[in-house]
């Protein structure tokens, strides 16, 4: 089910001001409530990687699976990666993430990334945050009925500051996807189409650790 489209605030404002002449009525500015000029109002993250509005941050994005964990599952931390990666783009136009390609090529390079220095690893990609996301459980169907779907994952995220050389950030996630219920096979594309929403649904998420986001984002849409 796709979310409906909302008119942006700001256009909700130049709506109203084009209306009003023809409405025959004066515009009282002070009248208009602050949020339709503002903009929405947005939840703000646990740890901010910005602070100044002119700052820009390089942040680096690795995503860990033990091997049987990505059994089955078609690398499901690379494509967290990527997933997380572009979340937090959007979130903060301050952000610049290290492309999700050229952190495969180093894995695939570094066998034992997993084991390295984080600071080392955040000096070597020129970043100012490491986001270490480590995947460690993951399944599509809690509820051991082949017609039911129900996601769970436990994930421990954690953002390194190369610039402080510590962990600033650590906090465990867990999702259950949908959050209250489950759902039928047959109301979804397909187990691989379920798949796919859940990790874009934890990348979301995951992500209002360090971007702000709209509270209207916590609504789910499966």
């Amino acid at each position: 089910m796709e979310r409906r489209s909302r008119m942006p605030a700001a256009w909700s404002v130049v709506v109203l001001l084009a209306c009003l002449p023809t409405m025959g009525c004066q515009l009282n500015v002070l009248a208009i409530p602050y949020f339709l000029i503002a903009g929405e109002p947005k939840v703000p993250p646990a740890y901010k990687l910005v602070e100044k509005r002119k700052d820009t941050k390089r942040v680096l994005v690795l995503a860990f699976a033990d091997t049987g964990l990505r059994w089955g599952y078609q690398a499901i931390d690379d494509e967290l990666t990527g997933l997380l990666g572009s979340q937090l783009q959007l979130g903060d136009k301050r952000l610049e993430v290290v492309p999700d390609r050229s952190v495969r090529e180093w894995k695939d390079r570094n066998a034992d990334w997993v084991d390295k220095d984080p600071q080392m690893i955040g000096e070597h990609f020129d970043v100012d945050y490491v986001l270490f996301v480590e995947i460690t459980s993951f399944s599509l169907n809690t509820t051991q009925n082949q017609f039911l779907l129900q996601g769970h994952c436990d994930i421990l995220f954690k953002v390194w500051d190369v610039n402080k050389e510590a962990m600033v950030f650590s906090n465990v996630f867990e999702k259950d996807y949908p959050t209250e219920r489950s759902i039928e096979l047959q109301d979804v594309t397909s187990e691989e189409q379920f798949r796919r929403l859940f990790l874009r649904r934890i990348a979301e998420e995951l992500s209002w650790y360090v971007v702000p986001h709209r509270a209207a984002d916590e609504i789910e849409d499966v």
